[in-house]
């Protein structure tokens, strides 16, 4: 015998609240069935990622080019530039980049994709910068260097090291999503 649950986006909840939609059809719409309990967690860890991706924005792509026009010298930071790492995982490099504009400091986000990558001098460069917006990036940056601080202090190591792997998925496909709304935004203004 099957067995049948609906997951109800925020959405969803809304427009029953609201009587916009009438609640069997939000739940007929939202139902799935399964055979076992695996089945139902694995359809509840894929709406979770679902869910922690749609909280997160990417506001541009910058190649290497456009990246380091941003990045300039700057005698008074640490490293004298006002580019900064603040963590990586993975592939990915987290930055922050801090410019004084008209006296205005002004703080951007990135992540850097090292999956793609070319060789320039014998240099290794990523191709693809992905800025996000701050809430975005403090979103992962928490997520990651909490998980790295119980890493150290040796507080569930283990499930720990599978955090970081599955954050790791979570922004690949956090990126494939991105790309592939924008090819659905192209095809749309071509119907359009």
């Amino acid at each position: 015998m099957k067995n049948s649950i609906s997951i109800l986006s925020d959405k969803d909840y809304r427009e029953i609240i609201s009587k916009e939609k009438p609640i069997e059809l939000s739940i007929s719409k939202n139902c799935f069935e399964y055979d076992n309990v695996d089945e139902m967690i694995k359809k509840m860890e894929e709406v979770q990622n679902d869910f922690f991706i749609s909280q997160l924005k990417i506001i541009s792509i910058l190649n290497r080019e456009e990246y380091n026009k941003i990045c300039v010298a700057d005698l008074f930071s640490r490293s004298g530039l006002t580019h900064k790492v603040v963590t990586e995982i993975g592939n990915y490099r987290f930055t922050e980049v801090c410019n004084s504009v008209d006296n205005i400091l002004i703080r951007r986000y990135f992540i850097m994709n090292f999956n793609k990558t070319i060789v320039i001098e014998g240099q290794e460069y990523c191709e693809e910068m992905y800025e996000l917006d701050v809430k975005s990036f403090c979103i992962l940056i928490c997520e990651i260097c909490s998980t790295k601080q119980d890493i150290e202090d040796n507080i569930d190591e283990e499930d720990a090291k599978k955090h970081l792997v599955y954050i790791e998925k979570i922004i690949d496909k956090f990126i494939e999503v991105y790309f592939e709304k924008i090819k659905l935004i192209e095809k749309l203004g071509e119907i359009l």
